[in-house]
């Protein structure tokens, strides 16, 4: 379970995601097709933020419409969020846990 200070997931563009489909969600954005791609969720988005010339350590100097910011474990729990893409809980979800942009095998609607 993820610790009250811990990233569990992620605020986009008016919508809340878990960290595999932010990144997806940032790919698609930018036109990019992710599927297929092993990554681990925390690095993909330090490299598309580096890219965009964002810094990530400073979320006072973005808007959540130009890139994901983090949504803590005191934050989801105390608004039970959930993914808007597949549902899943975002207080149980790991950014640093590996992905390869097939969804969760748990939600085949994804």
């Amino acid at each position: 379970m993820t610790q009250d200070y811990e990233v569990c997931g992620y605020q986009y563009r008016a919508a809340e995601y878990c960290p595999e489909h932010a990144v997806r969600a940032v790919l698609d954005r930018d036109g990019l097709q992710g599927h297929g791609l092993s990554y681990v969720p925390e690095q993909a988005l330090d490299l598309l933020a580096r890219f965009r010339g964002i810094n990530r350590e400073n979320e006072h100097t973005f808007d959540s419409d130009e890139f994901p910011k983090v949504v803590l474990g005191y934050q989801a729990e105390d608004n039970d969020s959930t993914c808007d893409t597949c549902g899943i809980a975002l207080r149980g979800c790991d950014p640093h846990a590996p992905s390869n942009l097939l969804c969760h095998p748990e939600r085949p609607t994804c």
